[in-house]
């Protein structure tokens, strides 16, 4: 533990002081340009699909395609949140305190909770709130990238080490299969059938969101030794 702690520390103090200055240099530019806002979408962005047009729901084809991106949202919902309530029961609690990968699953929960409210909202003809919207946005442009960047780190970084190692138990498993490989190809799957853009100016958010882990980590590493 002594020898993690002489590296650990440095690294997540790097790590904090690179998202702030990176953070802040897309803030700045962002404000220039855009006055400091991330603007809300369209109600009609967060409830359809790439495919539909109409925005009264007055064709029939797009109110199927609206149906079924909610039935969508709803069933991966369910599922995502049936995983969770796993790693509570069957996992140590540090894998749903300290680990990014659940921080970013949790999220990524949140998102798809929002974006089923947006779809069901929309579905019943009324007007999505400019938060519910705003909010739906910020959680979709974070799931997306982090999604994939702690995928890349399992599967390219740690998968190796760990049967290297003799351990492949640790990444061959449900939790893993679900929380660094199903559920990217959902929010890819998703990105790629709703109406939803992730702006590269957002990606302060991003930033922001890795950096708060980083000092969350760098926090709690001398009380547990992780």
């Amino acid at each position: 533990m002594v020898a993690a702690a002489v590296w650990v520390i440095p690294l997540l103090s790097m790590e904090i002081v690179s998202c702030i200055v990176f953070a802040f240099l897309i803030l700045k530019a962002w404000r220039r340009k855009h006055g400091g806002k991330i603007e809300a979408p369209d109600h009609f962005d967060v409830g359809a699909t790439v495919w539909c047009k109409g925005l009264a729901l007055t064709h029939a084809a797009d109110r199927r395609q609206q149906v079924i991106l909610f039935a969508w949202r709803l069933i991966v919902l369910l599922w995502m949140v049936s995983v969770e309530v796993q790693v509570l029961c069957f996992l140590p609690w540090r894998a749903s305190v300290l680990f990014y990968t659940n921080w970013n699953y949790l999220w990524q929960i949140c998102y798809f909770g929002f974006a089923c409210t947006g779809s069901a909202t929309l579905l019943c003809g009324r007007q999505l709130s400019p938060r519910l919207r705003l909010v739906t946005k910020v959680f979709f442009e974070v799931s997306v990238p982090m999604s994939i960047f702690v995928s890349i780190v399992l599967w390219g970084v740690l998968m190796p080490a760990s049967v290297k190692a003799g351990h492949p138990e640790a990444v061959f498993n449900f939790f893993s299969y679900n929380q660094h490989l199903a559920n990217t190809a959902c929010l890819l799957i998703e990105f790629c059938a709703s109406r939803l853009q992730i702006h590269w100016r957002h990606l302060v958010v991003v930033y922001l969101w890795a950096g708060t882990y980083c000092v969350f980590a760098w926090v709690q590493h001398p009380f547990t030794n992780f």
